[in-house]
C-alpha cells in the first residue's frame, strides 16, 4: 500500500512538471519576435519629430528669446541687496616714532585695533530710462514670436524630407519588383531560344539578343538595388530606425487640389513669412532701445542701516540721481544708424521672401498638374504596351511573329510599367511639395 502511494505521488509530479514545460515552451513562442516594424509616412513623420536634432535646436532657441525677455523685463524692477561691511583698521602709530624717542616704553607705543561693523540694506529703482527696458522686452518677445513660426516651419520641411525618402522608397521597391519580373520572363524565354536553336528553329542570333537583354536588366536591377540601399539609409536616418526593421506601409493619399490663387493666398500665413515680420518688428524695436540713449535718465537708490558699530551717521539715506547725456563723441548716432541699417536688411528679406514663395508656389502647382496630365497619359501607354504584348506573343504561338519581336514587346511594356510606377510616386511627392510651399492650414504635418 505504502509503495502504491509512492507511486502515484511520483506520478502526479512528472504530470506537473511536463504540464509547466508546456506552458513555459507555449509562451516564448508566443511572444513578439521583433520583426520588422510597419510604418506609414504619418508614423515616419512623427518617428522623426522625435528625433530630429534640428527641431531640438529651434525649441532651444525659443527658449534663449524667452530668457531674454525676462532679462530685458528684471531691468525696470527694482533692486534690493543686504550687504555686511566688517572693517579692520589698523591705527598704530609707533612705527613713525625717531630714534630719540626709543626710549619710550613697550606699552607707550602699542596702540589698540579699532573694529567697525555694518549691516544695511539698499534698494535701487530705475524710475526713467526712455522706456528702453521694454523696448528691449518687446524686442525678445517678438524674437520669441519669430522663433515659434520657425520652428513651425522646420516641421514643415521636415515633413517634405520624410515624404520624399518615403515616397523614393516605394518608387524603388516597385521598380525592382518589375525588374525581377522582367528577368523571369526573360530567363524562360533564353532556355526556350537555347532549344530552339538546337532543333535549328531559331538563329543564334536570336538567342544572343534575348540574352543581351537578360544582361542589361541585370545591370539595372543592381544600379535599383543601390540607389533602393541608400533611399533606405535616408529614410533610416530621419525615423531613427535600422534600415532593415523597416517595411513600408502604402495608402493613397487624400488628394485635396485647389486653384493656384488658393495658394497663393495662404503666402502671409506661411510660418517663415509670418517670423520674417515677426523679426522686423523685432528690429524695430531695437532701434528704439538705441534711440533711448539719448534721453536722460532718472535713479533712485535708498540704504537703511541695520547696525552701525561706532554709530557715526544717520540710519538711512536716499539718494536720487538724474544723468542728461550732453555729448558722447556720436557713438549713439552710429548706433541707431546701424540698427536702422539691420531694419532695412530685414525688410528687404521680407519683400525677397515674399517673391520667392510665390514663385516656388507657382513651380510647384506646375509640377503637380503636368505629373497629374503625364500619369494619364503613361497610363494609356502602359494598357497600349500591354495589349501589343499579348497580340505579339498571341501572334509568335501561331507562328506569325518572330521571338525579338515578342521580347522586344514585352521591355517596352516593362519600362511603360516602370515610368508609370515612378510617376505616381512623383504625383505623389509633388502634391505633399505643393502643401507644403503653401502652408496650407488645411494640410497639418
Amino acid at each position: 500500500m505504502i509503495a502504491m502511494e509512492k507511486s502515484f505521488c511520483l506520478g502526479d509530479c512528472y504530470m506537473w512538471f511536463f504540464l509547466a514545460f508546456l506552458l513555459g515552451f507555449s509562451f516564448l513562442f508566443s511572444l513578439p519576435t521583433g520583426g520588422p516594424q510597419i510604418v506609414g509616412l504619418q508614423e515616419c513623420y512623427e518617428l522623426a519629430v522625435m528625433k530630429s536634432e534640428t527641431l531640438g535646436m529651434k525649441a532651444s532657441e525659443i527658449k534663449v528669446q524667452e530668457a531674454l525677455y525676462w532679462q530685458a523685463i528684471s531691468t525696470a524692477f527694482p533692486q534690493i541687496h543686504a550687504k555686511a561691511t566688517p572693517t579692520w583698521e589698523d591705527q598704530s602709530y609707533g612705527q613713525n616714532l625717531s630714534r630719540s624717542n626709543s626710549s619710550l616704553s613697550t606699552a607707550s607705543r602699542k596702540v589698540p585695533t579699532m573694529d567697525s561693523w555694518e549691516g544695511k540694506i539698499t534698494v535701487a529703482q530705475p524710475i526713467f530710462r526712455g522706456f528702453r527696458e521694454f523696448s528691449a522686452a518687446s524686442a525678445a518677445k517678438e524674437g520669441q514670436t519669430a522663433k515659434g513660426f520657425e520652428l513651425k516651419r522646420s516641421r514643415e520641411v521636415l515633413y517634405e524630407e520624410v515624404a520624399g525618402a518615403f515616397y523614393q522608397w516605394i518608387q524603388y521597391e516597385e521598380d525592382l519588383k518589375l525588374i525581377l519580373e522582367l528577368q523571369t520572363t526573360l530567363s524562360q524565354r533564353v532556355t526556350e531560344m537555347e532549344n530552339r536553336v538546337k532543333l535549328g528553329k531559331s538563329r543564334p542570333s536570336e538567342l544572343i539578343a534575348v540574352r543581351s537583354d537578360l544582361a542589361e536588366s541585370r545591370v539595372n536591377e543592381q544600379q535599383t538595388r543601390a540607389l533602393f540601399q541608400a533611399t533606405k539609409e535616408i529614410l533610416a536616418f530621419l525615423i531613427a530606425l535600422p534600415s532593415r526593421d523597416i517595411q513600408i506601409k502604402k495608402s493613397e493619399p487624400q488628394w485635396d487640389v485647389r486653384f493656384l490663387e488658393d495658394y497663393l493666398k495662404e503666402i502671409e500665413y506661411r510660418p517663415d513669412y509670418l517670423a520674417a515680420l515677426a523679426e522686423e518688428r523685432a528690429a524695430r524695436k531695437k532701434v528704439d532701445v538705441v534711440r533711448a540713449e539719448h534721453l536722460p535718465t532718472v535713479d533712485l537708490s535708498a540704504d537703511y542701516s541695520l547696525r552701525q558699530e561706532p554709530r557715526t551717521k544717520g540710519d538711512w539715506k536716499v539718494l536720487l540721481t538724474m544723468d542728461l547725456p550732453i555729448f558722447e563723441g556720436g557713438i549713439v548716432e552710429a548706433r541707431i544708424k546701424e540698427q536702422k541699417a539691420l531694419l532695412q536688411q530685414n525688410q528687404l528679406q521680407i519683400e525677397r521672401l515674399k517673391r520667392t514663395v510665390d514663385q516656388e508656389i507657382r513651380t510647384r502647382f506646375s509640377n503637380f498638374n503636368y505629373s497629374s496630365l503625364e500619369r494619364i497619359r503613361l497610363h494609356e501607354w502602359v494598357a497600349l504596351a500591354e495589349e501589343n504584348y499579348l497580340l505579339q506573343k498571341n501572334d509568335y504561338e501561331k507562328g506569325v511573329a518572330s521571338q525579338l519581336e515578342v521580347i522586344d514587346s514585352l521591355r517596352k511594356w516593362t519600362e511603360a510599367k516602370r515610368r508609370y510606377s515612378a510617376l505616381v510616386q512623383e504625383n505623389q511627392f509633388n502634391w505633399v511639395r505643393l502643401h507644403v510651399a503653401g502652408g496650407l492650414s488645411s494640410f497639418k504635418p
